[in-house]
Order: C-alpha cells, then sequence, then structure tokens
C-alpha cells in the first residue's frame, strides 16, 4: 500500500516514515505539512493510507478528515496526535487508526498489520450464483445488502442475487465498508448520499439504488455520522 504524512511537525514526519520504512513494504508518496498541501497531493494521486496530525495550524486534521470521507470515502486516515481526548472524535469519522505521540513502534506494527489484513479482506470476492452460472464481487461493489429469509440479498450495479453469508458475517468481515441500517440490512458507507425524513421515520438514499431503505431509530445516530460527522 501507499502513504501520505501530514504533520507540521518536520521531526514527526521524519520519524514515522522512518519507522514505516522499517516496519513495512508500503511506499511513502509525500510528507507535508499542511491540509492545504494534503488538499492538493490527494487530488492528483491515488493514496491508500493517510498519516493526519489532529493539532496543526490553520485546518486541524479533523476538519480536513470530515471533508476527506465524502469526497474519498475509501482513503483510510489513520490520526497521528499527542492529544488522548481527541479519540472518540477521531472515530466518529470512522478513522482506521489512532496513534499518539510518541509513537510507539509496537502499537504501530499492531496497526500496519491491521490495515494490511483489512486490505487483503476488502480485494477479496464474494461468489453468488445466476441460473448455473457462478459469479464473482468485490465487497466494495455491494450497494446494500437484505436479509431474506435465512440467505442474503446483495444489490449491486448488474443487478441483485441471493448468497449464503449473513449480514452479520458481512459486517464482520468488511467493517470499512458497511453499516447497519436496520435490524435486517445494511449499506456501503461510501455510497450514502442523504437520509429523508417522511411521515415521521427516516430513509437512507444509497446511489447506484433506485429505493430508499428505511432506518431504524437504533440505527439512525450512526447512520448520520456516517454521512455527515460532527
Amino acid at each position: 500500500m501507499n502513504y501520505v504524512i501530514v504533520d507540521d511537525e518536520m521531526l514527526a514526519r521524519s520519524r514515522l516514515k522512518r519507522l514505516l520504512d522499517e516496519l513495512t513494504q508500503w511506499s511513502c508518496l509525500a510528507a507535508l505539512e499542511n491540509t492545504n498541501q494534503a488538499s492538493d497531493f490527494l487530488n492528483r494521486h491515488d493514496v491508500d493510507v493517510l498519516f493526519l496530525d489532529i493539532h496543526m495550524p490553520g485546518e486541524n486534521g479533523l476538519e480536513f478528515s470530515r471533508r476527506l470521507k465524502k469526497q474519498k470515502p475509501k482513503l483510510k486516515i489513520v490520526f497521528v496526535t499527542a492529544f488522548a481526548e481527541f479519540a472518540l472524535e477521531a472515530f466518529e469519522v470512522f478513522a482506521a487508526g489512532y496513534l499518539l505521540k510518541p509513537i510507539e513502534r509496537q502499537k504501530l506494527q499492531e496497526l500496519t498489520e491491521k490495515l494490511d489484513s483489512a486490505n487483503t479482506t476488502v480485494n477479496k470476492s464474494i461468489q453468488y450464483q445466476q441460473g448455473l452460472r457462478t459469479y464473482r464481487l468485490a465487497a466494495h461493489e455491494i450497494y446494500a445488502a437484505l436479509a431474506e429469509d435465512k440467505l442474503t440479498r446483495i444489490y449491486f450495479k448488474e443487478g441483485s442475487a441471493l448468497i449464503e453469508m449473513s449480514l452479520k458475517t458481512l459486517l464482520s468481515d468488511y467493517p470499512e465498508l458497511f453499516i447497519q441500517i436496520h435490524r435486517s440490512s445494511i449499506v456501503n458507507k461510501g455510497l450514502i448520499e442523504a437520509i429523508e425524513l417522511r411521515n415521521h421515520h427516516h430513509y437512507i438514499c444509497i446511489k447506484g439504488l433506485n429505493e430508499s431503505l428505511p432506518i431504524s431509530r437504533r440505527c439512525l445516530s450512526d447512520v448520520k455520522n456516517a454521512l455527515s460527522p460532527s
């Protein structure tokens, strides 16, 4: 995987890059000092992981990450900061990780191994059958999944299909991709377009789906955070 570091402290950028070079086979695309530089770079390059300092002059890392999660939902953001009190707010924007300065080598290694494992899982394909043919579908291509009797119906660009994998398994195998909106349905986080209120009930609009799906009261708060973290 490739990555970018954004931190206003040169020594912090250098130390993190050195540790990542020692622990991984990842490629450093850039080490930048503010979110303006990062925004310009990310508009021109495909990046897998962003190591982002929170407390920086100008736009801080949390503000920047909220914009990024709408523009680049597949980007993995790892927050790096000396302030532990930001942890909860950081994970409200679905952070892929959180590192406290000074960065501990063991903590960083555990995080990079987790991200490597998640990347391998996300790239695995899901099998479904149409007639006598078996097809493969990448998990991120699924728009939504609904429980149907003892099976799960997945929706994607070409239509829909039944699979034997449960909603619970999809959520546990692909936590960065899906979010539960109801006891019997999950959706792709990166494809959430809007939440609608109709007749005192909330519905979610998913890019690629013709119909909106109901949101349960229990899941509403999490879904709102996925659409527009606060």
